[in-house]
This record gives C-alpha cells, structure tokens and sequence, in this order.
C-alpha cells in the first residue's frame, strides 16, 4: 500500500502484502493480534506469497499496529506527552490562583482566594465576600507589596480571572498571566493546596462548632499549618524556605518562649551572620533538588507536542457510562492547534460532529490511520466511537446540594463539584426518565452548561443570608446589584428595590424566549 512503509530494515509493505494480511485479519474471521494472524495465514498457506517467516511476523506486527480496530479494543494507544514536574528557581515568581466556596458567615466572607507560590509552596489565603475581579486585584496588589511583583500568575479560565480590569492591573504590574484547565490538579497547583485549606478547616469545624459561623476569622490558623508543615518535594517547610529557622509557630504552644538575654555589642552582627548561613545552606540544597528535577526530567522534543493534522482519541471522562462492549475512548478527533508549556492544551475538532474541544496532550492518545484509504473509512471509525447507545439526555430542569439536597439560586463555579442536576432521558418510561447526577458525571454535556448560564442569569427573590431584600438597607442592595451585574440607578432603597425588580423581569422572559 502507496506510503506504508516500515521502520525495519528490508521489510516493505507492498499492495499485495497489505491485501493478502487483510484477508485473515478483520471483522469476519477476527482481529487476533499478530500470531493469531499469522497462525491463521499459515493454516491458508498464504505464507508462501512472503519472502520469509520473519519478513511474515515483521509485517503482520505493522499492520496490526496501524489497524484502527485493534488499537482502539487491544489498548495499544499509550499517551506520548511526558510526564513533568514543575521547578522554579526564584520566591514568588510564579503563583497560582484559584477561589474556594467555603460557605457565608456571619462576618459576610463565603469565598477565599488561595495564592501559593510554586517554589517554596508558601500559601496566602484572603476571605472575601464575593469573588470578583476587584477582590482579585486588591489581595494580588497584597501580595506585590509583600513579595514583589510576580512575573507570571497561573490560573483558571472563569471571568473573574479574564475581565478587562484584570488584564489592566496585570499589565501595570508588568505579571503575564498563564490560563490552566479547570479542575485538572496537575494543571494547576492551587487545587491541591484549595483541598487542603478545605481540610483544615473542616477539621476545626468539627473540633470547635462556632468556628462554622466565623470561618474567616480563624483562616490565618489554616495557613499557619499549611505553611508550616513539611513538604516531601522540597525536604522543608514553606515557612522556613522563606524565613528560615527563626520563624517557629509552635511557640508558647509546644515549646517554651526563649528566655531574654542581654544583648552583647555585636549581637545583631552575629545574627544576622547566623541567618545568612542557614539561608545560604538552604539555597545549595534547593539548587541542588532544581538540578536533579531537571535531569530526571524526559526529554521534550518536537515529536512528542501533538502537530496539526494529527488523528487522536481521548480517555472517557469519570463516571462515564458507556456499555459494556464500547470502546473505552471517545472521539475521533483531528488536532488543530497546541498552546501552554509544552503544547499541553490541545485544541482538537470532532470530525463527525465539528464540536471543537480544549483536553490536556496527557488525555490524549495518537492513533495511526494510515491503513485507511478514504475519507469515508476514516469517518466511519469516527461514528462508531460516537454512534454508542449511551443514555441521552433531553432536558435538565433543577439542581441541588448533592449532600444537603438544598437549592441556592446562584451557581458559582466553587459550587460546582458539590451539585447534582435533575436530568431528563429519553427513551425511558416515565417513572424512570428522571434522575439527580452529580456535576462530575455530567459536565461535559452542552445542556449542562446551558443551564448554568441561563441559571447565571436569574436574579434570586432573597439575598445569601435568606432574608427577603427589602429588608436590607441601601449599601447591602448595592453589592446585590453589583453581585448581579445589575445597573445601578438612584441611592434610594425604594429605587434600588424597582431596579432589581424589572432587572429579574427582563431576565426571567429572556431566559423563557
């Protein structure tokens, strides 16, 4: 076959070859990988149209590599994209961001922005009453003027992070900004520090109830553990990569307050002296660990980024429910271009539905279709990853706390992990074709993402504390309205009331069209 070469030595596939293996390998008599095939070939005394049994064995090895079929049921498609551990050199030049819902108390907080620098893993995290880009800007500033300006924050793809006044305030600071996909761990540090200020906290709910109502006021205590409990990847602390051995938060609790001493004339020399030691020490250390992180590191060449053109399939998401009998993949898709460090963010196109995708190079598996001829061969391997008979979903019409089964007008993107929506199946009877999944199990359908934005859109009859707006004064209906994206007209309260009002109105009959 025209451009099915192989990379063995004196081993070419010819026409002849190509449809004499075709005959005893597909749908009729079996896929059954390279020595059923060529037990099969030989039992056809078809052995003899080959030069020799191991030019037989090294052909049939390619063809069966290169058969759409068995790389997609023998689990032969193996991801190329290394594998890398992130090493920086300098204290807060790198940070990552991300908001965590933690719920409303009494002092107004229910969002916290986690900041963690990537070098040393030292966290800041700032309670907030809403999660706006305004409330980004101001901690960000916070910790430009602790630490200096960062050159690059790292964060998810959500308004609050892309606005315009963001993209300002970055570029007074002179940061660039690096956009990461959501929910992905390894993509983004944040979200494994956002599980443990989640479980910190969480902690001290449940040895001490009343820190529920005022969780804000007890944070610092979180990032007081988180910061200063050892890290297997940098052999320290966070606090004592960045402070040294002074910094001791164990004080008065574990171990006794140092007793005072009189000064001696060049005690402050001397200290410092001491300092500048342990400090120099823990810099060989750390130059050490960042050079045997970058040896260990596999080599990213050109081959391993996914070219435009390329032909790939992805791993099913979790919780998938496919039969059986399918394919543990889905696609097919056609690779149109890479962005982020190392082209991890592929931007792929389905070909039978032209649907365009963004999925991490590490989800991503190449599969040879160089066997297939036409267009038609190659759209036909497409339909029958996607023409499976999974459980369509017609309509969703409500969502609530999987864990409280409680309903919150407003969905904000820290809710999500924790929802459940009420989805409608087709082809069901109609006791059974509604049924509550969880978030993870249906995010990657269109009509979930429909009803998020629309959801968005609504304006909630009740504030966050549950109370009925008009009994609010005139500064709580403001941040309502500014929550909302409501436009502010008059200082009234009876104003602000009607505004809110026709603002819901219009939403309400735009959402119904």
């Amino acid at each position: 076959m025209d451009g099915f070469e192989s990379t063995e030595e004196d081993c070419v596939m010819t026409k002849g070859h190509y449809e004499t293996i075709c005959l005893c390998h597909n749908d009729v008599v079996g896929h059954c990988g390279v020595f059923g095939t060529i037990s099969l070939i030989r039992r056809c005394n078809l052995h003899k149209r080959f030069e020799s049994l191991g030019s037989l064995a090294k052909l049939v090895k390619m063809f069966v590599k290169s058969c759409p079929v068995c790389q997609l049921t023998y689990q032969l498609l193996r991801s190329r994209y290394p594998i890398t551990e992130m090493v920086m050199h300098e204290f807060f030049s790198i940070i990552d961001f991300d908001w965590v819902y933690l719920g409303l108390d009494t002092l107004g907080n229910k969002e916290a922005l986690v900041g963690r620098d990537r070098f040393t893993r030292f966290v800041e995290i700032f309670p907030s009453t809403t999660a706006t880009g305004e409330e980004f800007g101001r901690y960000l500033l916070a910790i430009a003027g602790r630490y200096g300006a960062p050159a690059e924050v790292c964060m998810d793809g959500p308004q609050v992070f892309t606005s315009h006044f963001v993209d300002c305030f970055l570029e007074l600071l002179g940061t660039t900004r690096k956009t990461i996909l959501t929910y992905r761990p390894t993509a983004n540090p944040a979200e494994r520090t956002i599980k443990e200020v989640i479980r910190h906290t969480r902690a001290l709910v449940v040895d001490r109830p009343e820190v529920r109502d005022k969780w804000s006021v007890y944070i610092p205590i979180v990032t007081s553990i988180i910061n200063n409990t050892f890290c297997v990847s940098t052999h320290s602390t966070p606090s004592k990569m960045m402070y040294g051995d002074s910094h001791n938060h164990i004080r008065g609790i574990l171990s006794a307050h140092g007793s005072p001493k009189l000064r001696e004339l060049n005690h402050a020399h001397d200290y410092s002296v001491a300092h500048g030691l342990i400090m120099a020490a823990d810099y060989d250390f750390q130059n050490e660990r960042i050079n045997h992180a970058l040896s260990m590191m596999p080599a990213m060449c050109a081959s391993l980024v996914y070219r435009t053109g390329d032909y790939v399939v992805a791993k099913l998401p979790a919780g998938d429910r496919r039969p059986k009998l399918s394919p543990k993949f889905r696609g097919l898709f056609l690779v149109l271009k890479t962005e982020g460090n190392n082209g991890s963010s592929v931007h792929v196109r389905n070909v039978v539905n032209d649907k365009v995708e963004v999925i991490h190079a590490q989800d991503l598996f190449p599969i040879d279709l160089s066997v297939l001829s036409s267009s038609d061969e190659i759209l036909s391997i497409a339909s029958g990853l996607v023409a499976v008979p999974e459980y369509l979903v017609s309509h969703v019409s409500d969502h609530r706390f999987t864990s409280t089964q409680h309903k919150d007008s407003i969905i904000l993107a820290s809710h999500l992990p924790a929802l459940s929506f009420l989805c409608h199946y087709k082809g069901l009877p109609e006791s059974e074709s509604l049924w509550w999944n969880e978030y993870k199990d249906v995010s990657h359908l269109t009509l979930i993402q429909t009803y998020i934005a629309r959801s968005r859109r609504l304006i909630p009859a009740v504030a966050a504390d549950g109370q009925n707006l008009d009994r609010h004064n005139v500064p709580s209906l403001m941040a309502f309205m500014r929550l909302h994206n409501i436009p502010i007209a008059g200082r009234r309260k009876q104003d602000l009331l009607s505004a809110i009002e026709s603002e819901r109105r219009i939403r309400q009959g735009q959402n119904f069209d």
